[in-house]
């Protein structure tokens, strides 16, 4: 179809979300941390704050990328209880996640990466934020 006509503006862009203008903040401020899983190097980026409520963004790219069959994240306790745990989005060459942080957070709570490897092994790892 035809954008020509629709009100001057730019379609170039446009994917599920913009990060400029979506919520207020850009990338910027995020942190960056490497953490080895089953001899994978994964560099994690996360942006926002761990506060009760808040929504973590998570880039995630990966030495070995074609290892891993899912990655799933989540914000608390290992166990995951009262977390809500988000399967990243495969974009090619990098993984992003919104992460939510739960309304209480419990003491020791971290940000919980699961990686699945192509034989359906699960292995999980820990990035303290505070």
């Amino acid at each position: 179809h035809d954008h020509a006509d629709e009100h001057g503006h730019d379609h170039a862009d446009d994917h599920s979300h913009d990060h400029a203008d979506d919520h207020g903040h850009d990338h910027a401020n995020a942190i960056s941390k490497t953490i080895d899983i089953a001899g994978n190097q994964i560099v994690v980026a996360i942006d926002g704050d761990a506060t009760p409520n808040a929504e973590l963004h998570i880039e995630i790219t990966a030495a070995n990328a074609n290892e891993i069959s899912d990655l799933r994240l989540w914000f608390g306790t290992k166990s995951g209880e009262g977390s809500l745990k988000t399967k990243a989005d495969d974009e090619g060459d990098h993984w992003h996640a919104h992460v939510e942080c739960p309304s209480t957070i419990a003491d020791g709570s971290s940000l919980w990466i699961e990686v699945e490897d192509m034989d359906g092994k699960k292995l999980t790892k820990a990035i303290p934020l505070s």
